[in-house]
């Protein structure tokens, strides 16, 4: 093996995200010392950890309704969000961006754990009843994008039968059908 395919392919591994995949959590989380874990209630780093890679799973499965169910709180999405597939709730970049974090072991602070960059995250928490999804940065939150606002200006001057026989099929999740 010549020198140039070593560097090449060590190049290639460590910018590989998939790699990371072989990481336990106690391996990434031997840094955390007792004392932040006192601190922040007692929780176990590891399982912290856990919660991350288990939320990148159904990232890259694109597993949106087990995804939202890990959900503490109201998620404040699109309120038809559990009717959508999961690529018109979050963005192929969002997507990206969780999936090439890792997980953390410990908390930032008093607003808990974070994966994700940006302005495209998930925050988790530990609760009660075990570790939950805060809320997602960066996912729909019910408005419309640009191009769909657009298309339903141009509609509203035609009368109401062209209108409904016209609606994109991308509005329809929007429309309220009495």
């Amino acid at each position: 093996v010549s020198v140039s395919t070593v560097l090449v392919l060590g190049f290639y591994l460590e910018s590989n995200p998939s790699t990371r995949t072989d990481v336990t959590g106690a391996v990434a989380c031997a840094h955390v010392d007792r004392h932040t874990i006192r601190m922040h209630g007692g929780y176990d780093p590891i399982e912290a950890y856990d919660f991350g890679r288990r939320i990148q799973r159904l990232v890259a499965e694109e597993n949106l309704p087990e995804l939202l169910s890990l959900g503490l709180y109201d998620l404040r999405l699109d309120p038809f969000a559990h009717e959508m597939d999961f690529e018109e709730v979050f963005s192929k970049e969002w997507a990206r961006d969780v999936l090439a974090d890792t997980p953390a072991c410990a908390p930032y602070g008093w607003r808990g754990f974070y994966i994700g960059s940006g302005g495209n995250q998930v925050s988790y928490q530990l609760s009660d009843n075990g570790w939950g999804i805060q809320w997602f940065v960066g996912a729909t939150d019910g408005t419309l994008d640009a191009e769909v606002l657009r298309d339903f200006k141009s509609f509203l001057s035609l009368d109401a039968l062209d209108w409904y026989q016209q609606i994109p099929t991308r509005l329809l999740p929007h429309v309220v059908v009495g």
